[in-house]
């Protein structure tokens, strides 16, 4: 995974840069056009942009672009920044569906937004202004993302095609927020439910979408850019069901706290199989303990005990790791003319996204 790794770590830096740099710039201008309160809500959300993660789906963009043969790495760069500024109005939302207190190390953008006017205001009264201007700052990243996209210096249909592409995946995600979240209202929730939201949340969001952007952008045809579905499907479930497994088994310096996906009484590959196979007494308890927000952390370590007991954890592992052998057997596939270094780097990321989980 050498390559992966380097070649991501070399991504990120690129990609980290120019967002710094444009957020310096966008800060400047809107306090200068539009006045410090408008500056509050860009602020926040340029708090959630800058602070990146592994800039995944950014560097994927850039992948795409230079496996179809593009050679205008700024232009690359560019849309590479619309697709991570999409991911943070996204992230925003996410977390206040999600009622998530931490986002990459920090607060999330409506518990920020609370403190901020804390003082002023009753508790509930912070809070809900907290999330009114975190659903503002969302709003202005979806629409900053299009101006961005629109600034691309391509043939308008190439323009229009990462339009398409870029929407019609974030549609697919507000649907699978919509089925993640109604799953958590529901008994009897399968698996096919849960891997319908992982292939519209994760499948084409975080993998497919970027990976075609980035094509479509070097001028690929429909034809390959449809040839990466057959990859991305695979690993993308693959890094949903590792993500479900880190939001449990991971520690507060990732991403959120691994009680949250319990507390949100999210069901995930993990619950559906615990809830199935699980002692009588054992499935009682964690169904009682899903969604419920005074979540103990004794109650929560005995919830990681009964997945690990009752073998979800083992299996959750095992389909993970046939997702990823699907993932790279469709590599093998792949036309001769694409960069041997970029299949590569799409082979050792499926292995790192087995290897993250242990």
């Amino acid at each position: 995974m050498v390559n992966f790794k380097t070649r991501l770590d070399e991504y990120k830096q690129r990609i980290d840069a120019d967002v710094e740099q444009y957020a310096g710039q966008t800060r400047a201008f809107v306090s200068l056009a539009h006045g410090q309160d408008a500056a509050v809500v860009t602020d926040a959300f340029l708090e959630i942009l800058c602070r990146g993660g592994k800039r995944l789906r950014g560097a994927l963009v850039l992948l795409g672009y230079h496996l179809a043969g593009g050679v205008d790495e700024k232009q690359a760069l560019l849309l590479a920044r619309a697709i991570e500024v999409t991911h943070a109005y996204i992230l925003i939302i996410d977390d206040i569906q999600d009622r998530s207190d931490l986002r990459r190390g920090g607060p999330t953008a409506h518990m920020a937004l609370a403190r901020r006017f804390g003082a002023t205001q009753s508790v509930a009264d912070a809070a809900h202004t907290g999330v009114a201007l975190a659903l503002n700052a969302a709003l202005y990243g979806a629409h900053e993302a299009q101006v961005i996209v629109s600034q691309l210096e391509a043939a308008p249909t190439v323009r229009l095609e990462i339009v398409r592409l870029v929407n019609e995946a974030m549609m697919a995600t507000a649907h699978g927020q919509t089925y993640d979240i109604l799953n958590g209202l529901r008994p009897n929730v399968t698996y096919e439910d849960v891997e319908r939201v992982m292939r519209l949340k994760s499948a084409e969001y975080t993998l497919l979408n970027p990976l075609a952007a980035g094509m479509s952008l070097a001028g690929a045809s429909a034809q390959d850019v449809a040839r990466m579905h057959e990859y991305s499907l695979p690993a993308g479930l693959a890094f949903q069901l590792g993500d479900d497994v880190i939001g449990t088994f991971g520690n507060d310096e990732e991403a959120k706290s691994p009680k949250s996906d319990i507390i949100e009484g999210k069901q995930t590959a993990l619950t559906i199989y615990a809830l199935k196979h699980a002692r009588i007494e054992d499935k009682a308890f964690l169904r009682n303990c899903l969604g419920l927000a005074t979540l103990s952390d004794d109650d929560f370590a005995r919830c990681q005990e009964i997945i690990v007991q009752c073998g979800a954890l083992e299996h959750v592992k095992d389909l993970l790791h046939t997702y990823i052998e699907r993932a790279k057997s469709a590599l093998l596939t792949m036309p001769e003319s694409w960069p041997t270094s970029d299949i590569d780097f799409l082979r050792d990321m499926a292995s790192y996204l087995e290897a993250r989980v242990g």
